[in-house]
């Protein structure tokens, strides 16, 4: 198989243990390859009895700007350079510092982070009609451009720098939409994933559907993604537990029915929430059984596909919680139901790092939960029901900056009380034995 990661992906586990002994890794040292802070934290904007959980976060092509959706009906737009450089340039404004406490399996550590409850580095907000379920800026003009699906069925393109729509389809019957992309080789192709069981790809440039992926069970489809290095595949993953993956060039016209899928990925025991391509021949999903997996599609379609790793840590049983993938880094994203967000390495199926939201922020108390707990120990299933009981929320989008470095990373993390965090990594020098 080709692509970055090629000598590791295909190897068993006992496989990549031989390998990274021979180079001086062991279970420690992986879990201290990376040391991941938070860097700011923003609090919710929305009034105290109104819903604020933000589904859905992306980056523009560029990477200079961050846009924000969920149940608020709102876009928010930062500039990104700004917000995480506003605790150096503006030290005598309104914010404020917080000494908290990190949280973590590991250890805690006291450190100050810059904390905003109301933020001074919102660009601008468009206000949307409906609640906000994914967000995707245009590949071409990702300096103002970016679409939206939302509760009502409906994909929308909004033109930033007006704060108004300029292009609408509502081709799902008013049933949700939950996802949409863009194809980065055919860049008038959009793609929307809805509860009605499909997904939809139309052309902007001729406004109007070209294609319908139908789920094979007819069950609502939660994620389409287009991959980027083939621009001819689709995947989806849909709550019949299936993820598939499509090539269009198999459709002939939107009303032949929806063809075989090239590749049916069957190991999850609840709905798929999400479905990631991963370099040039890999898929990544989650769904609400709690894992993780990675599948390599590059063999032959007639072969049964397993997939080549699993990844458990978080909980995840309900909500969408969110995936992300940073292709440079080959590490993974996800937020949990006990609030708390997960980084893994595609190598290693346990968590390479978690961070416990500051409940001081987003509802709750720690301290208390802590005492609560009488300081054992518990099974991640355990700390959840606490925390449910004590209203924490749950982590509910992440979102990878790709403009990071080999030696650098950048997440940006949200929950649902609308509390964003960014984080930052910095690679460690690992010793080598030679």
């Amino acid at each position: 198989m080709g692509g970055k990661g090629e000598n590791s992906v295909g190897l068993s586990d006992a496989e990549i243990s031989e390998t990274h002994s021979e180079y001086g890794f062991n279970a420690e040292m992986k879990r201290s390859e990376w040391d991941l802070k938070v860097h700011t934290v923003v609090g919710s904007q929305c009034r105290e009895n109104k819903s604020d959980c933000i589904g859905a976060i992306a980056f523009n092509p560029t990477n200079k700007w961050l846009a924000t959706g969920g149940l608020a009906r709102k876009i928010r737009l930062y500039n990104f350079d700004s917000l995480i450089h506003f605790l150096e340039e503006e030290e005598n404004d309104v914010r404020n510092y917080q000494t908290v406490k990190k949280g973590g399996r590991s250890h805690d550590e006291e450190r100050k982070i810059g904390c905003f409850n109301q933020n001074p580095c919102t660009e601008s907000v468009i206000c949307t009609p409906a609640k906000l379920s994914s967000l995707k800026w245009d590949p071409v003009h990702g300096e103002i451009i970016i679409a939206s699906g939302d509760y009502d069925g409906v994909v929308t393109e909004w033109d930033t720098e007006k704060a108004l729509a300029i292009y609408e389809r509502d081709e799902h019957g008013g049933r949700k939409v939950w996802s949409v992309d863009y194809s980065l080789l055919y860049h008038s192709l959009c793609a929307s994933a809805s509860d009605d069981g499909t997904v939809q790809i139309w052309d902007k440039n001729c406004n109007q559907t070209v294609m319908v992926l139908s789920a094979p069970s007819g069950k609502p489809v939660c994620c389409a993604e287009f991959s980027p290095s083939n621009g001819n595949l689709v995947a989806m993953a849909c709550s019949d537990h299936g993820i598939y993956v499509y090539d269009t060039r198999r459709v002939s016209s939107p009303s032949s029915s929806s063809p075989s899928a090239l590749f049916v990925l069957h190991d999850h025991s609840k709905p798929a929430s999400y479905v990631r391509f991963f370099r040039e021949n890999m898929v990544v999903s989650a769904a609400i059984d709690g894992s993780i997996k990675l599948w390599d599609i590059s063999h032959s379609m007639a072969e049964a596909v397993l997939p080549v790793r699993s990844y458990r840590g978080h909980c995840n049983k309900k909500n969408f919680v969110g995936l992300s993938i940073w292709e440079e880094g080959g590490l993974f994203a996800c937020g949990s139901e006990s609030n708390e967000v997960f980084a893994y390495d595609y190598r290693w199926g346990s968590p390479l790092w978690t961070h416990e939201f500051d409940s001081n922020n987003g509802g709750g108390n720690v301290g208390t939960l802590s005492e609560d707990l009488g300081g054992d120990l518990l099974l991640l299933e355990g700390r959840e029901r606490v925390r449910k009981r004590m209203g924490l929320g749950f982590v509910s989008s992440v979102c990878w900056r790709q403009k990071s470095s080999e030696c650098e990373c950048t997440l940006v993390t949200a929950n649902s009380y609308g509390m964003l965090q960014v984080i930052i990594g910095n690679r460690r020098s690992i010793p080598v034995n030679v």
